[in-house]
């Protein structure tokens, strides 16, 4: 069964039926209780190093300095992200484009605050990884394949796709199965993918291992300097607190300007928070503009992940 037409078919039910959960699980009151006091929101991140600046603004203060009372709370994948953003159970989520694109073309009401990381050709940090000695080292090789991807539907595994159309083979032509990034490694160790599209810090530690070897940079092969997550907020709420939106990216940006100049104490709180290191980071960045978007929406088109007009500038806060 195509994954994108499964994505499709009952978006609206899925994600209901994900607000209810989330809101079972954890409801959060977001807003000042006066105007001298910081203002309460709970952020959802996900597991990996683009979500190390919300992690050195928490550790470090900024977003105490700026007036934030921030909760974090980890969610398992960017298609999480809408139910609990919708549900109030968060107020800023950790996101990527297709997840976004899916919830406009749905009619939800998300909106992107800041960006938060790119995907440059010279620091590939999105890949795929071919177990060693596979015979691996380009599309063509992957027919009859199976490969794993972090989730249908995700940045990556868009991305993937397109690497492959490009290149004239269709996903059809191989098995394309979810598994979870931290599985990764076992998975290709024991021989049940033969490649796994993967990012760190999980990618450098398979490679380090022993167990893969870097196959394609498929995600700047298509697009050599492409957006690939930032953070979204309901647009009623980032109406609502025009300032709180402005403190999150105040916070977010000394945290990457920190990260920069200090990598080894940023590696030293991702561990903290994480359990784990990154040896490199993504490239970290807050701007994003509606070409940015434009570039999705066109692919996601092609692909026919969505089906109705949006406009990229709407989808970007002030």
């Amino acid at each position: 069964m195509d994954p994108f037409a499964a994505r499709k078919s009952k978006p609206m039910k899925r994600i209901a039926a994900l607000c209810i959960a989330f809101t079972a699980a954890l409801f959060v009151c977001a807003g000042p209780a006066g105007a001298a006091d910081p203002l309460k929101i709970t952020v959802g991140y996900g597991i990996g190093a683009e979500v190390l600046p919300v992690f050195v603004a928490k550790d470090r203060g900024y977003l105490d300095k700026h007036g934030l009372d921030v909760t974090l709370v980890a969610i398992a994948g960017p298609s999480n992200v809408p139910a609990a953003l919708l549900s109030n159970s968060i107020q800023i989520g950790f996101n990527s484009p297709p997840s976004l694109l899916s919830a406009a073309d749905n009619g939800l009401d998300l909106i992107i605050i800041a960006g938060n990381t790119r995907v440059v050709r010279g620091n590939e940090t999105n890949t795929l990884v071919a177990r060693t000695g596979s015979g691996i080292h380009s599309a063509a090789d992957l027919k009859g394949k199976k490969v794993g991807v972090p989730g249908f539907g995700t940045g990556n595994d868009t991305m993937f796709r397109r690497w492959l159309t490009e290149r004239k083979v269709s996903p059809d032509q191989l098995t394309i199965v979810e598994i979870p990034v931290a599985q990764m490694g076992d998975v290709l160790r024991g021989g049940t993918v033969d490649a796994v599209v993967v990012m760190e810090p999980v990618r450098s530690r398979i490679i380090a291992s022993g167990v893969g070897e870097n196959a394609a940079n498929f995600y700047t092969d298509v697009n050599p300097n492409s957006i690939s997550t930032f953070w979204a907020s309901t647009g009623a709420w980032a109406k609502e607190h025009p300032d709180g939106v402005k403190a999150y990216r105040a916070a977010l940006a000394e945290a990457i300007d920190y990260i920069k100049k200090n990598p080894d104490s940023a590696r030293d709180i991702e561990n903290k928070y994480l359990h784990f290191s990154s040896p490199r980071f993504p490239t970290y960045s807050l701007a994003i503009a509606p070409s940015d978007l434009q570039f999705y929406v066109d692919m996601a088109r092609q692909m026919k992940m969505i089906n109705n007009p949006i406009d990229p500038a709407k989808l970007i806060a002030p």
